[in-house]
């Protein structure tokens, strides 16, 4: 893997890569939403319970 990926690192200073437990939250969502339509149904939770990764808003 890092024979791969070792060459971009030489290039960028930073790599970003969010993490998420569930690919269903979409683009548009925002952070101070408490409200996500995930598999069609309304959930009303915090970020911080699907997303790996979360920054504060």
């Amino acid at each position: 893997m890092y024979r791969s990926f070792d060459p971009i690192l030489d290039q960028y200073d930073l790599f970003v890569c969010p993490t998420m437990a569930t690919n269903q939250i979409p683009a548009e969502y925002m952070c101070s939403d408490s409200e996500v339509i995930i598999n069609s149904q309304s959930v009303v939770t915090h970020e911080e319970k699907w997303s790996l990764t979360y920054s504060t808003c």
